[in-house]
């Protein structure tokens, strides 16, 4: 049996398809529509078989949302999912919210302090059912890219909820990622920054600095472990950098943290102090391993 009435993806981009594919196989709702404005984007969605319908546009949402008959099983709620770079989130939320009071809202975005600061600004006299939130998965793919596998599973959401935020949307939008097979846990959106900072955005500096260091005679000499540490390095250059401007300081406390360390590996390899190497080095095994694959 569905879970909800209508699910609404507004961006068809490879994170906001791999969730309809997820929604559509599991059968998690009774309709399932695109919001993309991209014409290319927009064909190739719907010509995945995962969406009802895609559209281009707020306006044409809630025409679709507005047909949708009645249900025999009771009502269930809407959720609508803004899956767009993060310095779209906040306008397209507040349009949003002026279109479908009674839709339970929340984003995807990798950063969060700064999108629900704005909204909390702005939805102060405004009855809303908005959550931030974060899956913690994704890829390096863009477009509308449907995974052969859920890249969902076993990954942890993370809601970020304030003294304002609506139980039922916070329960409802915790349930949705339950059902695509996530973790869920619960951080302030300042928490959440400081610790993506290290664990997501220090790693994609580091990846595209490696990988701009190289030099054309180079690249036949790279092998796994170079691949490996600059896979992410593929991602969009524009999207990253609007998620370095959202994040920037805590992104800056994450660097200075990797550059002493940095720092330390370097004088010891400088000055022969190889029992200083080995401590790093086990040190960062230590950690990875703790990881599994």
């Amino acid at each position: 049996m569905p879970l909800f009435k209508n699910v609404a993806i507004l961006g068809t981009g490879f994170m906001g398809t791999s969730i309809a594919s997820v929604v559509h196989q599991k059968r998690l709702s009774n309709r399932l529509y695109g919001v993309e404005p991209n014409e290319a984007y927009r064909k190739t969605a719907m010509e995945s078989g995962c969406y009802t319908d895609v559209c281009d546009s707020l306006s044409e949402l809630a025409d679709l949302m507005n047909r949708s008959p009645a249900l025999e099983n009771g009502e269930l709620p809407s959720v609508i999912l803004v899956c767009s770079p993060v310095e779209t989130v906040v306008d397209l939320v507040w349009h949003c919210i002026g279109a479908f009071p009674e839709a339970v809202i929340s984003d995807i975005g990798s950063t969060k302090r700064k999108i629900v600061e704005e909204l909390e600004i702005r939805l102060a006299q405004t009855p809303h059912r908005f959550v931030g939130g974060h899956p913690i998965a994704g890829g390096e793919s863009s477009g509308p890219v449907t995974p052969p596998d859920s890249i969902f599973t076993g990954k942890t959401f993370v809601a970020t909820p304030t003294e304002n935020t609506d139980p039922f949307a916070l329960n409802t939008v915790e349930e949705f990622w339950k059902s695509l097979d996530c973790r869920t846990t619960r951080l302030s959106p300042e928490r959440h920054d400081r610790l993506l900072a290290v664990t997501s955005h220090l790693p994609h500096v580091n990846a595209s600095v490696l990988s701009a260091m190289l030099e054309s005679q180079e690249s036949d000499f790279c092998g796994t472990g170079w691949r490996d540490s600059t896979r992410i390095a593929k991602s969009n250059p524009l999207l990253w950098k609007e998620i370095l401007v959202h994040n920037r300081e805590s992104v800056l406390d994450a660097l200075e943290r990797f550059e002493s360390i940095l720092a330390i590996i370097r004088r010891a390899i400088d000055q022969n102090d190889w029992d200083t190497v080995i401590e790093v080095l086990e040190k960062g095994k230590i950690n990875r391993d703790a990881l599994g694959n």
